[in-house]
């Protein structure tokens, strides 16, 4: 867990001393990646807190995410359409409910 939280930081660092700029091209699909990329991490916190967190789960969930993201927007602009909107509503709502579970295991173990 230290070495994520690690990872995190010299992430964090390096996106704000190498700032980089997405092409307009590619601004719904680097969103909804990222979204999809946030919704994997709050499921990884929320499995930690839980206590059933597994590195191999959590890692397979990111990357997987990310690609179905990425693969529904794509597609859905090769059709013409806007899946974009799509894969937003759904990982949105993913992580609404991901952000409602970590409040019930913080409120678990508070009590």
């Amino acid at each position: 867990m230290v070495f994520i939280v690690l990872w995190l930081v010299a992430g964090l660092v390096c996106g704000f001393f190498c700032p980089v700029a997405v092409p307009v091209a590619y601004a719904k699909i680097f969103a909804v990646a990222l979204i999809a990329a946030f919704s994997s991490l709050l499921g990884g916190v929320s499995a930690a807190l839980g206590g059933v967190f597994v590195e191999n789960v959590f890692v397979g969930d990111f990357f997987v995410n990310v690609f179905v993201a990425v693969f529904i927007v794509y597609v859905g602009s090769l059709l013409g359409l806007d899946l974009y909107y799509v894969a937003l509503l759904g990982y949105g709502l993913k992580i609404f409910d991901r952000l409602s579970a970590l409040w019930r295991v913080w409120m678990d173990k508070r009590a």
